[in-house]
């Protein structure tokens, strides 16, 4: 009997979870399936629409640079590009005759008219920022930037942001940076008059058709003129323990003169410089001079190339300060081969005379005995 009870309780538990889990399935199906209809919805074809007007214009979109187009060579620097839609829809034809009499009808063609106007509005606007030199590189972070849409007569309110760095090694001129720009527009409006209903669809006055425009733009920027350096050569070497003179010849190889330059040299240990500035006067575009610095080793200083980093500060042609890049050289350090350095040479001439001395009392002692 407690048996039976028990397999009746179990089998009603049963039925019970299966009927819940049949209602949760249809409920969840009913929400779901609007939202599955309405991504997966194709427009209907022209059987089920008509068009009553065709309209004429499509978006012309414009860039350009907000702020001073002009940058330096080394330089990392922001460009900010605007966009602007200078669009024009320029008029309409009637294609389908409309009868006054027909209420419903005028309503629709006076709907579809509306529509059009939206002819010249540019949608899903996708772009990058590409570089046409090897001078030039564009942050790859910031290079792709969606915008949803830009009405005729508008700029976008936030610019669009792109990271550039510029080469130490860039010529002066103007550069031309690559804006290609995907969007969409609406390329024709068809009223539905209902008919749409046959196909399940409700609530669709009318349908869109777009066309796909792909453009490229030109945006140009400058690379300024200035004075630019190289070291071009580099005599001297050092020994351990011993000073020397170390001459470097520095080049304008930029457009600009650099006007009273002062060469300068860091020496990091065991290295020192008794004078790291050296005066080159003017530096004209393609000259070279070459300065004279006084270096020194220290006495533990191992044999091997030690880097020397160096700058050039200047006057510009505003009469500004100006600073060269770091630019880089090498001084090596040998073993003196030519003979004994000077330390070696005080310490044997120390030792002579300690040893003569000696030798002086120890003779005056033996002639007194």
């Amino acid at each position: 009997m407690n048996i039976d009870d028990k397999d009746h309780r179990s089998i009603r538990i049963f039925f019970n979870a299966v009927i819940i889990f049949v209602i949760l399935s249809l409920l969840f199906t009913c929400l779901l399936t609007p939202t599955v209809q309405s991504k997966e919805f194709l427009p209907p074809n022209h059987h089920y629409s008509v068009n009553y007007y065709e309209s004429f214009g499509k978006p012309d979109l414009y860039a350009s640079v907000l702020g001073d187009p002009e940058f330096e060579r080394g330089e990392t620097a922001q460009i900010e590009i605007n966009l602007a839609n200078k669009g024009i829809l320029y008029g309409f034809k009637s294609v389908t005759n409309v009868d006054a009499d027909d209420k419903t009808e005028a309503e629709l063609a006076q709907k579809e008219f509306e529509y059009e106007k939206q002819r010249t509005v540019a949608l899903g606007i996708k772009t990058n920022l590409t570089s046409t030199t090897q001078y030039i590189d564009v942050d790859s972070e910031s290079s792709g930037q969606i915008i949803d849409k830009l009405a005729p007569g508008d700029i976008l309110k936030k610019p669009l942001r792109f990271t550039i760095d510029i080469s130490d090694n860039t010529p002066a001129g103007e550069y031309i940076l690559k804006l290609p720009l995907t969007y969409e527009y609406q390329n024709e409006v068809r009223m539905t008059r209902g008919e749409q209903v046959n196909l399940g669809i409700r609530d669709l006055d009318h349908t869109t058709h777009y066309k796909t425009v792909d453009n490229t733009i030109d945006i140009p920027i400058t690379i300024k003129e200035s004075a630019d350096f190289q070291i071009t050569n580099i005599n001297g070497n050092l020994s351990p323990g011993s000073s020397g003179d170390i001459e470097v010849t520095y080049k304008n190889t930029g457009e600009k003169t650099a006007n009273d330059a002062i060469a300068r040299i860091v020496a990091m240990r065991p290295l020192s410089m008794q004078d790291s500035e050296v005066n080159l006067g003017d530096l004209n575009p393609d000259e070279s001079k070459t300065a004279n610095f006084k270096i020194s080793a220290s006495s533990d200083a191992v044999k091997k190339s030690y880097v020397l980093n160096s700058e050039i500060r200047y006057y510009d042609d505003n009469g500004d300060v100006s600073f060269s890049d770091n630019l880089e050289t090498s001084v090596n350090v040998e073993p003196d081969e030519g003979g004994l350095s000077f330390n070696i040479l005080i310490i044997m001439v120390i030792f002579a005379l300690v040893t003569y001395l000696i030798v002086d009392t120890v003779r005056t002692r033996n002639r007194k005995d």
